[in-house]
């Protein structure tokens, strides 16, 4: 999967981008596939325009797709290649190995934890990180970004710590209706 869209790569950065994974299609183009959901901006449709990426047998473009079909889209591939942060915490839950198309990333876990590889938008590490991934999927989960269960802990603490804060269900519910009603929400 490829995504790219980010501000920051604007004009050049993302015309390399797409370049470089033109190139690794081309090269790898019985081998590999690639699924691109391509961001409505006007800038990543120029970026794109420069580069012959679409033509290649081995991509198919789409519009963007929902959340939940990009989670079904994530569950059948081998690997991401993106400037989404959103994807690369997504990612790296689903064991997939990230290539992250930015200088830096807000999201280092995925990086320390060695599923994702930094590469910018320099075309060459673009095309080492490809063939790199390519070679080891992972397909184990990293929990870097957590196990999902944080509310579930924070909740047994408040039963079991502080029990006294606590409302019952009913009262909160109608807490909240009751302040919903005074705001005219």
């Amino acid at each position: 999967m490829v995504t790219a869209h980010r501000r920051e790569s604007y004009g050049a950065g993302l015309e390399n981008v797409f370049k470089a994974l033109s190139a690794f299609a081309w090269k790898y183009q019985d081998e590999v596939g690639f699924i691109h959901p391509v961001h409505p901006n006007p800038a990543v449709k120029e970026a794109l325009s420069r580069t012959d990426f679409h033509s290649r047998k081995n991509v198919f473009s789409c519009d963007p797709v929902s959340y939940l079909n990009m989670v079904h889209i994530l569950l059948h591939i081998d690997y991401i290649a993106t400037d989404s942060g959103g994807l690369q915490e997504e990612g790296s839950a689903l064991g997939k190995r990230v290539i992250c198309l930015r200088d830096i990333t807000e999201r280092h876990e995925g990086v320390w934890d060695g599923l994702e590889v930094l590469t910018g938008t320099d075309p060459k590490k673009i095309i080492e990180a490809c063939e790199a991934v390519m070679q080891k999927s992972s397909h184990i989960p990293s929990y870097v970004y957590g196990d999902g269960n944080a509310c579930m802990r924070i909740i047994n603490i408040l039963e079991t710590e502080y029990p006294h804060f606590l409302l019952d269900k009913k009262s909160w519910i109608d807490s909240a209706s009751s302040d919903c009603k005074e705001k005219n929400i």
